[in-house]
């Protein structure tokens, strides 16, 4: 059996995608989203192994210092994988505004 811990945030930014095709040219553009965050940890121990309420403070203040109200070229899954390194996660899912996003496992 495996146990998980998980958390969601969410943030507002702005970003582009340089190389969008010409079927969606307006992606190049910078524009704001509400990214929303979902963040697994695995656990050994069944009894607050890593208090969720302190990771997710953890996550907001990375996000807070690097993502919030920044504009940037990073894609949901360059930003689910970064917030995975760092947090030696086990599964991230980062989407648009809830709607479409991705999901990096370690």
């Amino acid at each position: 059996m495996k146990a998980y811990v998980w958390i969601t945030t969410s943030f507002e930014a702005w970003h582009h995608w340089d190389n969008a095709p010409d079927v969606v040219p307006y992606l190049r553009d910078n524009h704001r989203h509400i990214f929303h965050v979902k963040l697994w940890r695995e656990v050994q121990k069944q009894d607050r192994e890593i208090e969720f309420i302190t990771l997710k403070h953890e996550v907001d203040d990375f996000i807070d210092r690097k993502y919030k109200g920044q504009s940037f070229p990073y894609s949901c899954e360059m930003i689910a994988a970064d917030l995975l390194e760092y947090f030696q996660a086990s599964i991230v899912e980062v989407s648009e505004d809830g709607e479409n996003g991705a999901r990096i496992e370690g």
